[in-house]
């Protein structure tokens, strides 16, 4: 797990590498200097993420949502759009839409590891959040999977997939598999976003003195 600072570090040099704004998902501690490295972070989109091995995996959808207020479990955390978690998807590399992934079992693997999966046995992951939806027959539930190619089968069970909530009597108003957790978010606090911007602003600073330093006009001058 890496430290907030190294966090820090780690992100201001992905975004402004490169020579262009590069957006980069980095894992950071929820309890500051703790190691927990239970939050990813979205640099790109100043969000952060709740992994979904830490917490929210098989409870309900209002089981979690009556727990996003002062001293609750998931305490300024919401539950997260079909399009932000489709977002966070693809700024890890992998495709959005639902179905199969061929060639893309290390990356899927990759993005589960680091937001945290919900199913977990030898080569194999899987991750399956519950998301914010306003009324029944929307998308509720989406998952990445990521299991090795069996020997002749060229796309391999790597898939994106994606669920309909179903009517009252269903998994959206009742408790949830043990194995579903949820896609859970919040804004970047305020005292990460200036750590990012100082972070940011002695890397430019370095970048520039370098380039002073081994200008050819400065060296003509000497």
């Amino acid at each position: 797990m890496k430290s907030l600072l190294s966090s820090v570090v780690l992100a201001t040099a992905l975004c402004i590498g490169g020579g262009g704004a590069k957006a980069a998902l980095v894992s950071v501690d929820l309890v500051a200097g703790s190691g927990d490295g239970q939050i990813t972070r979205d640099t790109e989109r100043g969000l952060e993420w709740l992994d979904h091995d830490a917490g929210s995996l098989g409870r309900s959808h209002a089981d979690v949502s009556s727990n996003f207020g002062l001293g609750g479990d998931f305490e300024g955390f919401r539950y997260a759009t079909r399009d932000e978690v489709e977002a966070l998807i693809v700024e890890a590399g992998l495709p959005a839409e639902n179905g199969p992934m061929p060639s893309m079992y290390a990356g899927a693997l990759a993005f589960i590891e680091l937001v945290g999966g919900t199913i977990h046995s030898p080569g194999d992951a899987s991750l399956l959040g519950v998301m914010e939806y306003t009324r029944l027959g929307d998308y509720f539930l989406k998952g990445v999977v990521a299991e090795p190619s069996p020997i002749g089968d060229p796309t391999g069970h790597t898939y994106i997939t994606c669920c309909v909530a179903p009517d009252a009597t269903g998994f959206g108003l009742g408790d949830p598999p043990a194995l579903f957790s949820s896609w859970l978010v919040r804004p970047v606090p305020e005292p990460a976003i200036a750590g990012l911007l100082v972070a940011a602003l002695v890397v430019i600073g370095v970048t520039r003195l370098r380039f002073v330093i081994e200008s050819p006009v400065r060296r003509d001058l000497e």
